[in-house]
């Protein structure tokens, strides 16, 4: 029987966070300079929680979500090959509706077993199986001991990882889906 590995969506498989960055700087009256400088950061200008929210929805909806780039060129052969070894359900706590999602895979041929959407991050502690991999390195302190948390290397969360990676023994740093790959494939988990 395979083993379960759990996936975040949002800026770990989909790359969210560019799309949503091109929505925010469409609205902001900025230099070209200046867009350029921010396109694949979250630098959000002050911008509330609530505000960010409503970005996010409207990247998913209207069709923009046809738009959201994967994170890397090579995740769909990646799951295709771990599936081989692993069954692969994705925890998600995004803004979009499950139909939206499953058409974004299915465009993008994502080989997945299962969707859940979740209300929240937290709530993933619940769901998790022996490995998930994500980009927010926080969820480590809600997760269970006996979980590996593989945590995708992105710019807001690089100096954060350093300094729990130094403290718990479940997480992992991986600077891309490269790293993920050879490490779940030349070492499955049982």
């Amino acid at each position: 029987m395979k083993n379960t590995i759990s996936i975040d969506l949002n800026d770990t498989i989909a790359n969210l966070t560019q799309l949503v960055n091109k929505l925010i700087l469409k609205d902001m009256k900025l230099s070209k300079q200046d867009k350029e400088l921010i396109e694949n950061k979250t630098i959000y200008y002050g911008l509330t929680e609530e505000q960010m929210e409503e970005y996010r929805r409207k990247a998913w909806n209207n069709y923009n979500y046809y738009k959201i780039k994967l994170i890397n060129s090579n995740i769909p052969r990646i799951l295709k090959k771990l599936h081989k070894y692993y069954k692969i359900t994705i925890l998600t706590s995004t803004v979009a509706k499950d139909e939206q999602i499953k058409k974004w895979f299915l465009k993008n041929k994502i080989t997945y077993n299962n969707l859940t959407h979740l209300n929240t991050q937290k709530q993933k502690a619940k769901y998790v199986s022996k490995i998930h991999i994500d980009d927010n390195c926080n969820l480590i302190h809600i997760f269970p001991k006996k979980s590996t948390l593989i945590v995708l290397s992105k710019p807001w969360n690089i100096k954060r990882l350093n300094e729990l990676t130094s403290k718990y023994k479940n997480i992992i740093y991986m600077k891309n889906w490269k790293e993920i790959e050879d490490y779940l494939i030349k070492k499955p988990i049982i």
